[in-house]
């Protein structure tokens, strides 16, 4: 879909938030959701394609989405049933919120539906309860039917988990709150409360944001921050969500980098940041610490202790959608930040190898369930290669300047260098106990031979002293 036909798109608006975090002015309010370019999906159809479920109405009706609809179904009304939900006397302020949710897909979508109104409004409905209920009972699991189709199928969960990250199966945050919000009243809460005897229910019922935290917490960073430090005012949808959670903490007295500081980082040939890979920075004598903060996802370079701090993260089949998802997010223009793709570069830049990634294991800034290392490194290399970044947006250019700085210096060159020399005699002559033996073998003839030379020469020696 190109920009002349996202404009074509309607959109659901808030009240204006004014100025971002970062001063900028934010956007953020105005939903559209749409496709991601096809040159952007060719890379990797999986990671913007849904498995199993369609949320909203881009997906709607796909044929290898069909088998998902009767589950839906039943969770939506399950939901119904739960909370007293009838589909012909819906409050005012959900109905009032579904043609605004229609109006949020390209026309040309709603119009290739080809269907009237009221069904469209029912679709959309009925997502939106599927996905308040799914939430739900990943929060409360006595909230589960015995033989629940999702939780009690560790594969459907995880297809059902990749579905909800892309940015074209989404519904607008405000809608889905707002059925929360109305059909999750205290009043209905505790008759759950009572109906399921359950004492691990709260008294009172957790917000839709603490629910969706839940749900997403073994998705990237989101686990490791707390809720309290995230602007949500007004998240466009659950992808949004996620973006903030993920943005970066700013301290307020960190200056920006000048023009020059980063055009100093900046490869002449590719017109790209250039960060030196995790084994140069090893062995420039860098050492690599974990991030344990709760407030964002940081990266910091403490240039005194020669310490670089990266967040966790646990890397595995979810990791690439999600970090797809997010910088397609950036890149259509719905952020005044590139904080995702920045960190993504980042990551690029420090990983080249499997030994790159070996060394984050190492330093359990990597928890590999992916599989090999190998596989780990292909992904970050081949993360970026379709987007580009303009270097004076790069937040990281202050740590790639001091890195590259740190790296260059006398002492830390001869570090790097006697590094390698010790790899290239532990690859090349004590790679096995008989190559081992075999230098040491040698060492001692060279050694007896020198002792014998020398043993020879000092009669010689001694003799022409005498004359």
């Amino acid at each position: 879909m190109n920009y002349a036909e996202k404009e074509e798109a309607y959109s659901i608006s808030e009240k204006p938030s004014g100025k971002d975090a970062r001063g900028g002015s934010s956007s953020r309010g105005t939903v559209r959701i749409y496709e991601v370019p096809k040159k952007h999906r060719s890379k990797n159809l999986d990671a913007y394609t849904p498995r199993l479920v369609s949320i909203g109405l881009l997906h709607y009706g796909e044929s290898q989405l069909q088998g998902m609809e009767d589950n839906k179904m039943e969770y939506a009304s399950h939901f119904s049933r739960r909370f007293g939900v009838t589909w012909d006397k819906l409050p005012e302020q959900v109905s009032n919120q579904l043609q605004l949710v229609c109006n949020c897909y390209p026309i040309h979508v709603v119009k290739a539906l080809n269907q009237p109104e009221k069904n469209l409004h029912e679709i959309i409905f009925t997502d939106g309860a599927f996905i308040v209920e799914l939430f739900l009972k990943n929060h409360f699991i006595g909230m589960r039917e015995k033989g629940d189709f999702i939780f009690d199928n560790p594969w459907v969960s995880n297809d059902v988990l990749h579905d909800l990250l892309l940015f074209e199966n989404q519904l607008p945050f405000r809608f889905l709150a707002t059925l929360f919000n109305t059909f999750v009243s205290v009043k209905n809460y505790n008759n759950l409360r009572k109906s399921l005897d359950d004492d691990v229910l709260l008294h009172h019922p957790p917000s839709f944001e603490e629910l969706a935290h839940k749900y997403f917490s073994n998705v990237g960073n989101t686990g490791k921050v707390l809720l309290a430090n995230a602007d949500f005012r007004p998240t466009r949808h659950l992808l949004e969500f996620l973006f903030v959670l993920h943005q970066r903490y700013e301290d307020q007295n960190r200056d920006r980098p000048s023009f020059d500081q980063i055009t100093q980082q900046v490869d002449e040939k590719t017109d790209l940041i250039k960060c030196p890979t995790a084994t140069e920075l090893n062995a420039a004598g860098v050492k690599f610490r974990y991030g344990k903060g709760k407030k964002r996802l940081c990266i910091g370079f403490d240039n005194d202790k020669g310490i670089l701090t990266i967040p966790r993260l646990v890397v595995n089949d979810l990791t690439e959608t999600f970090f797809r998802n997010m910088v397609a997010f950036e890149q259509s223009g719905n952020s005044s930040t590139k904080f995702i793709s920045n960190s993504v570069i980042l990551l690029d830049n420090l990983i080249d190898t499997p030994k790159d990634v070996e060394i984050l294991v190492k330093h359990k800034i990597f928890k590999n369930e992916l599989g090999t290392n190998q596989q780990v490194a292909d992904l970050f290399n081949n993360l970026y290669k379709e987007f580009l970044t303009d270097p004076m947006e790069f937040d990281f250019a202050e740590e790639v300047r001091d890195l590259n700085k740190y790296r260059r210096t006398i002492w830390h060159r001869l570090n790097s260098n006697t590094t390698k020399w010790l790899a290239i005699l532990r690859r090349d002559y004590f790679h096995s106990p008989w190559s081992i033996i075999g230098v040491v073998g040698g060492a001692l003839i060279l050694i007896l031979t020198v002792i014998q030379t020398v043993c020879s020469l000092i009669p010689i020696f001694k003799k022409g002293v005498c004359e």
